[in-house]
């Protein structure tokens, strides 16, 4: 018996929360031994929703034909694309399916189109992209790009909305945090996107239960960490522009709750922004990851998110 490792697990365990040891034996339990999938399920009627990115992204993730560059790592890809591909780590794998580069300046919709039809060709053999986090961060970049170049195809929607229903069985409170929260915007972004009742109250509980107790009273994102405040609110700003968009199909407090906590974050920025634009690197804080802050200052200023210490001004 190793004692090192029982004392790990003990000391591991004893941090969590009842509802994360909870779904972590559920998940293993439902996966392993029941062997449970989620069932595809082919939907005929689409519904097209209105989108235009607010935010010009710096960041050039796909550089040329299968050339790809991740946390300052370059890769290309001789003949084909190879979505499980882990050389470099599996945070580097998940970047490769966050399909963030949808959303690059210089990316054609050809070009973007190809990349999702390469993807989907290879959805069988999947393993990181099938995980929770990375099709929530790929069903939003999916939909913003579908959605801002017109593109309504059979097959696509089919695999966005399975990818979808498997998020919608995986949520990820075994983790909490952020990564239950970026979940709630993905799912908000399908509910739109498929109007679907069952995902969009999903979404709605989460996002109110979660961003309650992620923004703190000063409106700080809870992890204090200047580079996820910044990434949470942009995702917070995204999904209060979705719903301002596309208003004829949800009327209710939502919009009002996420503007309010949108505000607050808003004004916690504010004030930890240096004069150059630039965020103090504490808390695993880096550059170039998430919007910079004067872009989300344009962005809740055009939403007319009110800066509750800066009035907005023309």
């Amino acid at each position: 018996m190793d004692f090192n490792k029982i004392k790990l697990l003990i000391n591991t365990v004893i941090h969590l929360r009842i509802i994360q040891i909870y779904y972590r034996i559920y998940y293993f339990l439902r996966n392993r031994l029941f062997g449970y999938n989620v069932k595809k399920r082919i939907i005929n009627d689409f519904y097209s929703i209105v989108w235009k990115n607010r935010i010009d992204y710096d960041n050039s993730y796909f550089e040329e034909k299968n050339s790809f560059s991740f946390l300052n790592i370059s890769h290309s890809f001789s003949n084909k694309i190879n979505w499980n591909f882990n050389k470099f780590g599996k945070l580097w794998t998940y970047n490769l399916n966050y399909f963030d580069f949808l959303n690059q300046e210089n990316i054609s919709k050809e070009t973007g189109l190809q990349l999702i039809l390469d993807f989907i060709k290879n959805d069988a053999t999947l393993k990181d992209g099938k995980e929770p986090y990375p099709i929530s961060l790929r069903g939003i970049n999916w939909v913003k790009f579908l959605s801002n170049n017109q593109v309504k195809d059979e097959l696509i929607n089919n695999t966005l909305y399975f990818h979808y229903c498997i998020l919608f069985k995986n949520l990820e409170y075994h983790l909490l945090g952020n990564h239950l929260l970026e979940n709630a915007f993905s799912l908000l972004f399908g509910a739109y996107y498929f109007q679907d009742e069952e995902f969009y109250n999903k979404s709605k509980n989460l996002l109110i239960s979660e961003l309650n107790k992620q923004v703190l009273e000063d409106g700080a994102h809870f992890e204090l960490s200047p580079m996820y405040h910044q990434i949470i609110l942009s995702r917070l700003l995204d999904g209060i522009q979705l719903i301002k968009l596309n208003s004829e199909w949800k009327k209710d407090n939502l919009l009002s709750f996420m503007e309010a906590k949108a505000s607050l974050m808003i004004s916690w920025l504010h004030n930890i922004t240096y004069e150059n634009g630039n965020i103090p690197m504490v808390n695993d804080a880096t550059f170039n990851i998430a919007p910079n802050s004067g872009k989300l200052f344009s962005y809740a200023k055009y939403l007319g998110i009110q800066n509750q210490n800066i009035p907005l001004s023309d």
